[in-house]
């Protein structure tokens, strides 16, 4: 009799496990065909690198190894360093773009893309604000992986106020709804998977996090609620998997995010 009641419950185990493998929820990540072709990203916001340095941001970076990274608050020349091109360096992804928000004491300070293939199209917008606040920004590239192009996208919006918020939101949709292929965002949205801003992008795009989880990005050393994500175009990719790279508790006040997407 407990044979019998084991092969029992082994019988419900391995039916369960066949229906989740089983899930065509772009979400779950769980395809039963994974030969497609996957991207491996990464949002990070840097701080400008003031808690460690820039060369310890690009170990970070390196030691995640994406195929794209979209990088926040970047101070473009920290003690007489180009950190684009030190980044570029430590990390050994050859093609970048930055997108100036603003200027800082006269230093250009913004968005920054790396990329480990070449860019056939670049952009930059400003974004405005209705209650004045620094001005942000968003840069996009168009890129490719294995011969499947897609464009991504980095941007960080306001942190003080929640109109400013939505009116970013509002102009990021505007700058993406025109790209014509697949599309990622990232970076720091400065709200969490339900605020309206967020919210608001899940119209045009589908989050990354898994099984309706986005692990914490904010603060270290102990985070308590994510406000950095990856988004994919709606229909366009399947999420394979998703976390915060928690080794890198000291070199910023935020943790990155990294993800592989698969191309559909």
């Amino acid at each position: 009799m407990k044979f019998n009641n084991i092969f029992y419950y082994l019988l419900i185990f391995a039916a369960l496990f066949f229906i989740a493998c089983d899930s065509d929820d772009d979400n779950t990540g769980a395809l039963p065909d994974d030969s497609g072709v996957k991207l491996k990203l990464m949002t990070y916001n840097i701080k400008s690198g003031d808690m460690k340095g820039i060369d310890a941001i690009g170990e970070v970076i390196k030691a995640v190894d994406p195929d794209i990274v979209g990088i926040q608050e970047v101070t473009y020349t920290v003690k007489g360093v180009n950190v684009e091109e030190r980044l570029k360096e430590i990390t050994g992804m050859p093609y970048s773009f930055f997108a100036e928000a603003l200027q800082n004491n006269g230093v250009p300070y913004g968005n920054l893309i790396l990329s480990k293939t070449p860019f056939t199209h670049t952009e930059s917008h400003k974004l405005e604000y209705i209650i004045e606040a620094y001005i942000r920004s968003i840069g996009i590239v168009k890129t490719e992986k294995e011969g499947r192009e897609f464009y991504f996208a980095t941007t960080h919006i306001d942190h003080s106020q929640a109109i400013n918020r939505i009116y970013h939101v509002e102009q990021i949709l505007e700058h993406t709804s025109t790209l014509d292929g697949p599309t990622i965002l990232c970076g720091d949205f400065n709200g969490d998977e339900v605020s309206e801003p967020v919210t608001m992008l899940k119209e045009q795009f589908t989050m990354g996090c898994l099984y309706d989880y986005c692990p914490p990005t904010m603060t270290v050393p102990q985070p308590d609620g994510a406000i950095d994500f990856i988004f994919y175009s709606h229909g366009d990719f399947v999420s394979k998997q998703y976390n915060s790279y928690y080794k890198a508790y000291t070199e910023s006040d935020h943790f990155p995010v990294y993800a592989t997407f698969m191309f559909k």
